[in-house]
């Protein structure tokens, strides 16, 4: 419940009246496990690095975000041209660049705390509770649930930065999104220490970013707005 309730209000609020913030969210899921096939890849070879798979995992993420915003960039006027002109203003409502990211990112964020925190429940089955020597008074499986839900707090707000900066070509957004991403993932290292103590550390890294994210997504790049079409909406849709 901590971890999902989140995407799922959201999820049933205000994507899934929409089929094609349906298909979005779907192809943001699938971007985040293409990226996780190839971070594996470089996981298995680098094993030994925490910190160099940590990298690869942040530089990963980030191109993931880009492709999609790239393909997505490219697609969206055509798929415009193929709809008959009635439809193409009611749709033109929900497909501004603003829902689609969001839409996507929060597919991308869902799948991602899905594994983030399957992992941990598929090596801890049974009835009793765990901890870290990192945390010895919380329960791994609390610990782990907020950072998930943080994460997956940051996906939609970190794939708009990155749409932003594409479509605008700002492309210091694509730096500062990945630096949020970074900070968290770092932080998260903390986790995985003998210290007693240093888990707070991986919770509070991962609370910054995520609010972060949506503080720099509100004040940096919502000012602006991202397309001619991202105030013509329709109500139902304005959580996205």
């Amino acid at each position: 419940m901590t971890t999902f309730s989140f995407p799922v209000v959201t999820f049933l609020l205000s994507v899934v009246k929409y089929p094609f913030l349906v298909l979005l969210y779907l192809a943001g899921a699938f971007f985040w496990i293409s990226g996780a096939l190839l971070k594996a890849s470089l996981w298995m070879a680098y094993q030994d690095s925490v910190w160099g798979t940590i990298v690869a995992g942040v530089i990963i993420d980030g191109g993931c975000r880009v492709l999609f915003a790239w393909t997505y960039l490219q697609i969206r006027p055509k798929l415009l041209l193929l709809i008959g002109e009635q439809q193409r203003a009611e749709i033109g409502k929900t497909m501004n660049y603003r829902s689609s990211s969001l839409a996507a990112g929060l597919g991308y964020g869902t799948i991602q705390a899905i594994t983030l925190y399957g992992l941990v429940l598929s090596e801890s089955t049974g009835p009793a509770t765990y901890y870290l020597a990192s945390c010895p008074n919380v329960s791994i499986f609390l610990l782990q649930s907020i950072v998930a839900l943080c994460f997956l707090i940051m996906a939609p707000f970190l794939q708009y930065a990155v749409m932003h900066a594409m479509y605008h070509q700002q492309f210091m957004h694509l730096i500062a999104g990945i630096g949020i991403h970074a900070f968290a993932a770092f932080c998260s290292v903390a986790a995985a220490t003998d210290t007693p103590g240093m888990c707070g550390i991986s919770v509070v890294g991962a609370l910054v970013a995520a609010i972060g994210s949506i503080v720099y997504s509100a004040c940096v790049l919502h000012r602006n707005g991202i397309d001619d079409t991202s105030s013509k909406y329709s109500t139902s849709a304005k959580l996205l």
